[in-house]
């Protein structure tokens, strides 16, 4: 797709999942749009999940099993519909998940999730032979790829693939403060669902072996770049059993998940002016010291 990929491809994918499932006439609500697109099937307790043209459903066959697995070590984590596999569509892989409606007051039980994530490190061994290894780097040189299709202007993308160039070295000698093994590889507070049945990790695209380190970074960003109130770390790394969380404050994941962030957001660059701002506001502020860190806006 020579175009950045939109809200409009996603519903022509959604919609040709519905007439699969035999339910299309029942609406459906965007919830989310980034790498994939969460769409909540009214009046039902199904969402379904749309991944970019050209991903592979053998993946997302994989993140379902994986699901299905956690599940049943106790592991609270998205439950998957049972399916043949996904759905595969001119615009977009579907696959189908229960739908879990919040709780209205918003706000994120930092504690309990750092007993989901040290549940997650703890008792998913079982996993650890069919997961790929943890790749931030090849996930950061594919949306480059895509991003010089979508006319993202060509100094911003070769600065970005020399700042991963970089990394290569970094985490070739980068020594773990904590263990080895699954993680969850994109552990943010937007993938934690504070659902009536509990606090939900949802998002499982990215599981895989690696440093367990870097499912700490997303929060440290969260305080350094969008205003995360410190306690909040704290509570985060008391609910995990963490002694010393001043460990990872210096930790060279911390500015690699600032990159993947911003390769990130990349992929909707055309898709209107406040996004494009935004990621000149992060290109432009990549080399900020520690003292005087430019604020960043979520997207």
């Amino acid at each position: 797709m020579s175009r950045a990929w939109t809200a409009d491809d996603a519903a022509v994918a959604a919609r040709d999942a519905l007439v699969t499932l035999g339910m299309e006439a029942r609406e459906l609500q965007l919830l989310r749009l980034g790498e994939n697109a969460l769409y909540r099937v009214m009046s039902t307790d199904l969402l379904l999940r749309v991944a970019r043209t050209g991903a592979n459903p053998h993946d997302i066959a994989r993140t379902v099993a994986a699901a299905t697995v956690l599940r049943a070590s106790g592991i609270p984590v998205c439950e998957p519909v049972a399916l043949d596999g996904p759905m595969v569509f001119e615009n977009g892989v579907v696959s189908v998940w229960k739908y879990y409606a919040e709780r209205s007051n918003g706000q994120v039980d930092f504690r309990g999730f750092g007993r989901i994530l040290k549940k997650l490190h703890a008792d998913s061994d079982e996993l650890a032979s069919v997961l790929p290894n943890w790749d931030p780097l090849g996930t950061i040189r594919r949306r480059l790829r895509l991003a010089t299709a979508i006319q993202v202007p060509d100094g911003w993308v070769h600065d970005l693939a020399r700042r991963t160039d970089d990394f290569e070295n970094v985490l070739t000698r980068f020594e773990p403060q904590l263990s080895t093994g699954v993680i969850h590889g994109d552990a943010h507070t937007g993938n934690l669902v504070d659902s009536v049945d509990g606090q939900i990790l949802i998002d499982l695209d990215d599981l895989a072996n690696g440093p367990q380190d870097a499912d700490f970074a997303p929060t440290i960003v969260q305080m350094r770049r969008f205003g995360l109130a410190a306690d909040r770390w704290v509570d985060l790394t008391t609910g995990y059993g963490l002694a010393d969380p001043s460990i990872l404050h210096n930790s060279p994941l911390v500015r690699l998940r600032e990159l993947f962030m911003l390769v990130w957001l990349l992929q909707q660059y055309g898709n209107s002016a406040a996004i494009d701002e935004e990621i000149k506001l992060r290109v432009e502020s990549l080399d900020d010291r520690a003292g005087s860190l430019t604020r960043w806006n979520a997207r």
